[in-house]
């Protein structure tokens, strides 16, 4: 617990100092660096367990701790996440406290039953791998967006997530949940995405592959804009050279409001090659 808020700590204090997009950049890091690790799959984030007291000073406790922290404001909300915070600190001030404590403050202020969230992430092991595919039937109107589980074992994750789906400017949301090997999520559309945006916040704590097109990815860049949007999209492009719109797409990223964009861009140009 005390790992998990340090770790998050230092997202809240990035997003209030220097923005949003440093914000979403730190708790990125922290995603990035849990699923480094293969090893760190194995590990519940609570454990009661361990052969010295320094096994839980690690990139679960920290980096995963901070993911998990940010998945559950992202699905109670800004104003009852940091309510619940402030019960929680309030009602076991001088004393020590576990998961369970947090749990029913989150209950309290929510009026939610939220034991499948702390069985998923305080006291299980692992996150989900996702191939997410998408087409669309012109015949029905309908987006379809086929999402598959594939971690190893028999443990599926039941996700709430958002799936954004542009028409020009326009975007619709749509809420759903994911908790099959296999989910098919329909949504009716008068025509063609032009992206279907699946995790439209980027808080998720997944792997995952996407059968998204350069044009998709340009897309959503432009319109998406969320930080990982942004350089998911600059990585995409980083890898497709070849294509003179993937080489503008990373000359417009050299000129992105946030910093760590442009390193980003920078980090994957090729310099012998002229751009």
């Amino acid at each position: 617990m005390n790992e998990s808020f340090a770790d998050y700590s230092e997202t809240l204090w990035d997003q209030y100092k220097y923005g949003k997009d440093a914000g979403d950049a730190h708790i990125f890091g922290d995603r990035q660096s849990y699923l480094a690790g293969p090893a760190n799959a194995k590990k519940d984030l609570v454990r009661f367990y361990y052969a010295d007291k320094e096994d839980v000073f690690d990139q679960v406790s920290y980096p995963k701790g901070g993911a998990v922290l940010h998945m559950l404001r992202n699905y109670v909300g800004d104003s009852a996440f940091f309510k619940a915070l402030n019960l929680y600190l309030t009602t076991n001030k001088f004393k020590s406290a576990e998961a369970q404590q947090l749990r029913l403050a989150f209950e309290e202020v929510t009026g939610r039953d939220l034991n499948w969230f702390w069985n998923e992430w305080y006291y299980g092991s692992g996150h989900p791998k996702l191939d997410i595919n998408y087409s669309y039937d012109a015949a029905s109107k309908q987006v379809r967006v086929i999402v598959k589980q594939t971690q190893d074992g028999d443990k599926l994750f039941k996700v709430p997530v958002a799936v954004d789906i542009y028409q020009g400017t326009d975007k619709v949301r749509y809420n759903v949940w994911v908790k099959n090997r296999v989910d098919t999520l329909v949504f009716n559309s008068s025509g063609k995405p032009d992206l279907v945006n699946f995790d439209g916040d980027k808080i998720l704590l997944c792997a995952k592959s996407e059968n998204k097109t350069l044009n998709e990815y340009i897309y959503q860049y432009k319109y998406a804009g969320q930080f990982v949007d942004r350089r998911e999209a600059v990585d995409f492009a980083s890898k497709n050279l070849d294509d003179p719109k993937a080489v503008d797409l990373l000359k417009t990223a050299l000129k992105d409001p946030y910093f760590g964009i442009r390193s980003f861009v920078i980090g994957k140009l090729d310099l012998n090659k002229r751009m």
